[in-house]
């Protein structure tokens, strides 16, 4: 069981990765080219509607939860966003003060 699900995380970071490459490697042939071509794959979720774009064509759904969890992503982000904080203050009072000097 453990194997399957080992397994099945390790395709999904390849797709992952792939698309990923496919992202850069289309900027910089819009860059090259001058043209705006929208990205290979693209996910975007807004308070409104969920956009999905794929190979540049836009697809959008709307979504009342989004509200939700527009609220909740930013309440995440502002608790990891004060924990970075204070891991930065320690690090800075024991490493970068002389405090152990």
């Amino acid at each position: 069981m453990l194997r399957l699900v080992l397994q099945t995380v390790l395709v999904i970071m390849v797709i992952l990765l792939t698309v990923a490459g496919l992202n850069v490697s289309n900027q910089g042939i819009n860059q090259l080219t001058l043209e705006d071509r929208g990205p290979v794959l693209d996910i975007g979720v807004s308070h409104d509607h969920i956009q999905v774009v794929l190979a540049g064509d836009e697809y959008q759904w709307p979504w009342e939860g989004g509200k939700k969890l527009m609220v909740i992503a930013a309440d995440l982000w502002n608790n990891g966003v004060d924990y970075l904080y204070k891991i930065w203050d320690i690090f800075n009072i024991v490493f970068l003060t002389g405090w152990l000097l």
